[in-house]
């Protein structure tokens, strides 16, 4: 924006090589230190154009020992110096511009610290979501004890199925049997008799074997529907079940067998209250509620459960 032009330029055109001709400026300021704008650039370059001792003086801000006073005088500056100035003049302008945003002169307006946006750690966390740990169910029985039978195969196998996901299966084969020790090695008497020690003892092989509870728990309720022949049972329902019976069968008739119904029989004993009554089944470490426990497994499940409701429920 020019605010006064000290010159006006006129190029004619013609192969006379005529120069551009400069109309008399005007010497009558009216104030003499009035100020005009020649160029606004980037940069704010300002022009003073004062009057003293009747010669004219123009002063360009960092380009002004460049810009001679007289250049403008004499009228014979031609149109390839002027060109050749304004682009001087903006690549001087380019350059300083570079050098001060290099340097931190010119900063953009969202890097001053008043504007800078600050975010508070706890809106970055996201929001906890509760979960509930499955029930621990543990169940206390006996391989050929009617009993034990019904609610296995009534009871906590279909319970199981629909509550799978919230339920933690711990199976405890020993009943009412006792433990003798006798020169380091484990003898049991049971209350159905030698084939029931036997079939506890399969029972607890498969347990320590087979990892995966829900294959687990699928082979007892194979081999206790007909466990009078534990270890045909127990062939047949491992076999069946895609897992190793030698394994299982090594098992059982090595120390490692009986050590382990050792140990189901520790388990049995220190039950608080004691055993009174094989099966026993205990929700999180508690024998509550018994009757209807054995009489609607899932209905207490659903009620012990802290959780979400389950779709079954």
């Amino acid at each position: 924006m020019f605010t006064k032009f000290w010159s006006r330029l006129s190029l004619k055109a013609g192969n006379d090589k005529k120069s551009v001709k400069e109309e008399p400026r005007a010497e009558h300021w009216s104030d003499p230190d009035e100020r005009i704008v020649l160029l606004e650039l980037p940069v704010r370059t300002q022009a003073t154009h004062r009057k003293e001792n009747g010669v004219g003086r123009v002063a360009w801000g960092v380009w002004s020992s460049y810009l001679k006073p007289d250049s403008y005088s004499n009228g014979k500056r031609s149109s390839v110096d002027a060109w050749t100035t304004v682009l001087v003049s903006l690549v001087l302008t380019l350059v300083l511009i570079n050098d001060m945003n290099t340097y931190g002169k010119v900063r953009p307006r969202w890097a001053n610290s008043t504007n800078r946006i600050y975010f508070n750690a706890s809106d970055l966390v996201s929001q906890e979501v509760e979960v509930n740990p499955p029930m621990n169910v543990a169940v206390y029985y006996e391989a050929l004890c009617p009993d034990s039978r019904h609610f296995v195969m009534k009871q906590l196998t279909p319970a199981y199925k629909k509550l799978k996901d919230i339920i933690e299966l711990h199976l405890v084969p020993y009943g009412k049997a006792s433990t003798l020790e006798k020169n380091g090695k484990f003898t049991f008497d049971c209350q159905h008799g030698p084939v029931e020690c036997q079939a506890n003892m399969v029972h607890a092989c498969v347990t320590n074997i087979v990892k995966d509870q829900t294959k687990q728990l699928s082979i007892v309720h194979c081999m206790i529907d007909k466990n009078m022949q534990p270890l045909v049972a127990g062939q047949k329902c491992v076999e069946s079940h895609k897992e190793r019976w030698v394994d299982v069968e090594n098992c059982v008739n090595s120390d490692q067998g009986a050590s382990i119904l050792k140990h189901m029989g520790d388990m049995t004993h220190n039950l608080k209250p004691k055993v009174s009554f094989i099966p026993t089944i205990t929700i999180d470490g508690s024998q509550d509620d018994q009757k209807h426990v054995l009489q609607d497994f899932h209905k207490v499940l659903c009620r012990r459960f802290k959780g979400p409701k389950q779709p079954s429920c």
